[in-house]
């Protein structure tokens, strides 16, 4: 576990507890739980390095011109597949609105989209493993579906509300 911050005042302590669940807080010492901050640092640092290792040893089997080709190779079908995709996601969301629907698997899809492309645009191959990945319906739906599952108890919208008779308008 990682000390993120010392002395914490008591009534920091307690918001902390109920406003990010990641926050740990005992004896007024914040620790960051490995699901909270630490993770997406480690991937942060580690993926880069992984993809440099990759990089180097496909470039000594094939050789650096043909490596570079695949990156670029890559890239280029890449970008033709998130401009399709990003349309189509596009087009979906405007026919929901149409009916009067909130597209909101669309802007979830839509955001996956562009990750997906951002991954492809990155040189290395499992960046672009990933953000192919991102760019299949198939795969998008079933992480749609899984994020769906994972928090579904956890959102909740708090407010007031007065039902208003048609009628009266």
């Amino acid at each position: 576990m990682f000390v993120a911050m010392q002395y914490l005042d008591l009534q920091f302590s307690c918001t902390a507890k109920k406003s990010y669940p990641s926050l740990v807080c005992d004896l007024q010492i914040c620790i960051l739980n490995p699901g909270g901050l630490v993770m997406p640092l480690i991937i942060f640092m580690l993926v880069p390095v992984i993809e440099m290792w990759i990089l180097i040893e496909v470039g000594g089997w094939v050789g650096a011109l043909p490596t570079i080709g695949l990156v670029v190779l890559t890239a280029t079908l890449g970008l033709s597949l998130l401009k399709r995709q990003g349309l189509s996601t596009l087009m979906s969301a405007r026919r929901k609105m149409d009916e009067g629907s909130i597209p909101a698997s669309e802007l979830v899809s839509g955001v996956m989209i562009g990750v997906g492309g951002a991954l492809l645009l990155t040189p290395g191959f499992i960046t672009d493993a990933v953000g192919f990945a991102l760019l299949m319906p198939q795969a998008r739906h079933w992480l749609l579906i899984k994020l769906i599952d994972r928090y579904r108890d956890k959102i909740v919208i708090e407010g007031e509300f007065h039902r208003v008779d048609d009628r009266n308008f």
